[in-house]
């Protein structure tokens, strides 16, 4: 009997670390823009609680002016929630979430990447304006002065590919600890009879 308990415990947690396994797959979510440009963007995120998802990097690219242009990197958040550009330019407020299922998918700070072109690095944030449209502005970092150095873009937003809500590591290792206890409790019931 001992043996069998034993055996049943090691298989259900190889099954639980298998689970676990592939829940480490980050979540993802394709943003599709139109409208004063076109675009994909490939957005690998994270379940931050209350339907928002916090951006973690991008890929894919944007075609501008009959230009296409690749995704370089998303800009990490940071405390200020402001990435500022050397002055005279000023800076972008951004938060990197996204709220695939919401009416609008970003916020008003929305999201800033950058785009790679062979004019050198272009800052981007797209952002909502209201409930139902979206900006991307840009930080051209072409050398001519304020306020020409940014553009302001009119944009539409899709989202498609569902994002799969992954268990997180607390939520694992809760499972896991119930799981021990539960053998323990059980081998020690058995070793007693």
């Amino acid at each position: 009997m001992t043996s069998k308990i034993r055996q049943f415990i090691l298989g259900l947690t190889a099954v639980v670390l298998m689970a676990g396994a592939s829940t480490a797959k980050a979540d993802t979510v394709q943003v599709t823009l139109g409208g004063g440009l076109t675009g994909v963007l490939n957005l690998t995120v994270t379940p931050e609680g209350g339907g928002s998802y916090l951006v973690t990097s991008a890929t894919g690219g944007e075609k501008i002016s009959g230009n296409t242009y690749l995704v370089g990197t998303v800009i990490p958040t940071n405390s200020a929630g402001v990435y500022w550009f050397p002055p005279p330019a000023g800076g972008f407020t951004f938060d990197n979430l996204i709220f695939p299922t919401s009416s609008t998918a970003f916020d008003d700070g929305g999201l800033l990447f950058t785009l790679l072109g062979s004019g050198g690095t272009v800052f981007e944030n797209l952002y909502s304006v209201g409930t139902a449209s979206y900006l991307q502005s840009a930080y051209l970092n072409n050398g001519v002065p304020f306020p020409w150095d940014f553009s302001y873009v009119p944009v539409t937003v899709s989202i498609s590919g569902l994002v799969v809500a992954t268990p997180e590591p607390s939520s694992l290792v809760l499972c896991l600890a119930g799981m021990a206890l539960v053998g323990g409790l059980l081998l020690k019931k058995s070793t007693l009879a």
